[in-house]
């Protein structure tokens, strides 16, 4: 198996920035400790002289690597279609935070409006299928960073409500996506948080979270303390 990366990826590893991550992201991979900035420059670097097609299993045990891999996907000079498979094949490997929302905040193209159509009907098709924690985090995280709009606001809000998860990772990143919401469009995150269609968890920490939001004005605050439930 070729190990894209993993000799560079070892000599920019910072055993203090290890511990810190280790203690912030649980995994089951090898944490080396390479900072994202320095990720994203080995990206670029590596774009330039490799393709795809030579990486030969996406199964690494490196959470560093795992992230490079995410992001050489998002720099090749594919049509969409085919970058979503490659996406799609990586994030079955994904099992914690960090895989999911580095790699998601990275990808360009799923900000492009030649490409909103082709991504929206696949997260719709993932979301009709059986996922793990973490690929499910990942849609989440895609639809409020790229469909936080006034074109898909309102299927937006009916998606949220129809997610019901047990799992952590999976309910923090509603929250963080709800208070995403209630940042850019403030009423139809009201709208959604008074229809009491969330899980309880879910609502009260999504009010957290705007209520530590410095784009949030102090009134909109206090009215979100009235919707806690």
């Amino acid at each position: 198996m070729k190990q894209i990366g993993l000799g560079d990826l070892k000599r920019l590893a910072d055993p203090k920035y290890q511990k810190f991550s280790t203690s912030l992201t649980p995994t089951k991979k090898v944490i080396l400790g390479v900072r994202i900035p320095q990720l994203k420059e080995l990206a670029r670097s590596l774009s330039k002289s490799i393709t795809l097609d030579i990486i030969e299993d996406w199964d690494t045990g490196y959470l560093e690597q795992s992230i490079l891999y995410g992001m050489l996907i998002a720099n090749a000079k594919l049509d969409i279609k085919t970058k979503l498979c490659y996406f799609d094949n990586w994030l079955k490997y994904t099992d914690n935070w960090a895989e999911c929302d580095t790699v998601v905040s990275y990808f360009k193209d799923f900000g492009k409006d030649k490409n909103k159509l082709t991504i929206w009907e696949y997260v719709n098709q993932k979301l009709n299928q059986k996922m793990s924690d973490f690929e499910l985090r990942a849609i989440i995280v895609i639809l409020f960073r790229y469909y936080n709009d006034p074109q898909f606001i309102s299927e937006l809000l009916d998606i949220f409500t129809t997610i019901k998860s047990e799992k952590y990772y999976v309910n923090m990143a509603l929250a963080w996506g709800i208070c995403e919401i209630l940042i850019k469009h403030y009423d139809w995150g009201v709208k959604l948080l008074a229809s009491h269609q969330l899980s309880p968890w879910v609502q009260n920490k999504a009010i957290q979270k705007a209520k530590e939001s410095f784009r949030i004005t102090k009134n909109q605050k206090e009215f979100l303390s009235t919707l806690r439930v």
